[in-house]
């Protein structure tokens, strides 16, 4: 059987990524990677999938920076006052969000790209075609995943980008090279078009820690909403939630110590046997808060307006918060990423990429504008949601624009602190409105927000390129503003 050698190179920042194909992402390996057999290539799907971990992927940065751009938390002025830029609106290209998101997914997508190409032409028995076939649906599924964080992060979205706004490079094979930035819409053809290809392809339901039918299906009907395809987003989340179903009440808190799997598509697995350096252990939950034995020291705290929309009735008020105080004041604590149970290294929970519920708001929202008829439906998806989360619920009978601020709503409490606000707002030409009055203390007071008002289509809904990019790709074009 013909060997397969890839010479790579490393290249990063902070010694965070490499161009390393990794095989095993428990184990360092050397700059030469040879495949052989089928299984191989399975390791490799799994190392790229171990990338994800990492601060500018899903450890941290794509949940925590969206809700701290926009209107869902406030900063903690007792905590030590972490991305102050971006809750101020004034990051540069050379701060660390804009440069590790970049990094880290093009790290990935080269991965991706050495694995397709060789998957590609390798020769396999009868036996093992379907498992290759899955394996290429995988890679070319995480292809699409990788561009869509990324033009949603550098890029406007769909529903408002000119026929010339620039997205990101769309990498389709592993070189060395001086990309250019296509279009929005351009990124969003080629995301569609990987997905289609990979739909297919993906037969094999591995469950939420690996690319399944359902995540396909999920992830295509997010794209689909974006870009205003709402037959299509029925279709797809239709299509994802025969496969799965969300999270009832009586479950719904034990989501967030992953005890409980219903309502998971797509995680990110994490472990304490992932790191044996307890301190370089995926935390996510440190991106909120730390607590030691004198209490839970916030980085961020949810924002007194959201606060409140959670009523007593609302599982999620218990699921999402605890309130307590620190250096004798009384804070609302972000609690959604405190503790796997069984874990000794406290904040480490698995990374919820894709979430049954959010399939859900999205067919909701999907069939109410696709109008007529269609709000029946629309607002059956937001009630069987509703009657999983509020104890004691009666269907709502909500119709027209109320209808469609009820689905809203929900889309927020629900996915509140898991990087979905800020794209939201973009998505529907909206600008950023904090509540100036209310400060970060558990009563709405406290220290407020220092700016309160961004207006839609303003140059921070998008980050720059990396000032490493801009040094190093004389190709590159820069966002406006920065």
């Amino acid at each position: 059987m013909k060997k397969l050698f890839f010479i790579l190179s490393i290249t990063g920042i902070l010694s965070l990524a490499s161009c390393e194909l990794d095989l095993d992402p428990w184990q360092a390996l050397s700059d030469e990677t040879v495949f052989t057999k089928i299984e191989d290539y399975e390791n490799g799907v799994r190392g790229i999938y171990a990338e994800l971990f990492d601060y500018g992927a899903y450890g941290g940065a794509l949940f925590i920076y969206p809700d701290v751009v926009a209107d869902n938390l406030i900063q903690c002025r007792n905590g030590r006052l972490t991305l102050s830029e971006m809750q101020t609106w004034t990051w540069a290209s050379d701060d660390g969000v804009p440069e590790t998101v970049w990094e880290e997914f093009y790290d990935a997508l080269n991965n991706c790209n050495l694995l397709i190409a060789s998957l590609e032409n390798f020769n396999v028995s009868s036996a093992d075609q379907a498992l290759k076939d899955h394996l290429l649906g995988e890679a070319y599924t995480l292809r699409a995943l990788f561009h869509y964080e990324l033009v949603k992060v550098y890029g406007k979205a769909y529903s408002q980008a000119a026929s010339g706004d620039l997205g990101v490079p769309y990498m389709k094979k592993s070189a060395v090279s001086e990309p250019t930035r296509e279009t929005v819409i351009s990124n969003y053809d080629n995301i569609m078009a990987d997905l289609t290809k990979a739909l297919p392809l993906v037969t094999i339901n591995n469950g939420r820690f690996r690319i399944s039918p359902a995540a396909v299906n999920g992830i295509l009907a997010q794209v689909s909403l974006e870009m205003g395809q709402y037959n299509d987003a029925v279709t797809y989340a239709t299509a994802s939630l025969n496969l799965v179903s969300i999270c009832p009440l009586a479950n719904f808190t034990n989501i967030w110590n992953d005890t409980e799997g219903r309502g998971g598509v797509f995680y990110v697995q994490v472990t304490e046997q992932d790191r044996d350096d307890a301190a370089a252990r995926v935390t996510l939950g440190t991106n909120y808060s730390q607590t030691g034995a004198t209490g839970t020291k916030s980085e961020y705290v949810c924002d007194y307006e959201l606060y409140q929309l959670y009523t007593a009735d609302d599982i999620r008020l218990t699921a999402y918060f605890r309130t307590s105080t620190f250096n004798g004041v009384s804070y609302n604590h972000i609690w959604k990423y405190k503790q796997k149970s069984g874990a000794v290294t406290p904040d480490m929970v698995d990374l919820k990429v894709l979430r049954a519920e959010e399939i859900l708001l999205t067919r909701a929202e999907a069939y109410y504008r696709l109008g007529g008829a269609n709000e029946t439906n629309a607002l059956a998806d937001l009630n069987t949601l509703r009657a999983q989360r509020y104890t004691g619920f009666v269907a709502g009978t909500e119709s027209g624009s109320a209808l469609l601020d009820a689905i809203l709503l929900q889309r927020r409490l629900e996915l509140a602190f898991e990087g979905d606000r800020l794209q939201t707002l973009k998505r529907l030409g909206l600008g950023i409105s904090r509540n100036g009055t209310y400060g970060d203390v558990s009563d709405g007071t406290g220290a407020t927000y220092t700016v309160t008002d961004l207006a839609a289509g303003n140059f921070r809904f998008e980050l720059p390129i990396p000032l490493s990019e801009m040094n190093s790709n004389p190709s590159m074009v820069q966002n406006p503003g920065y």
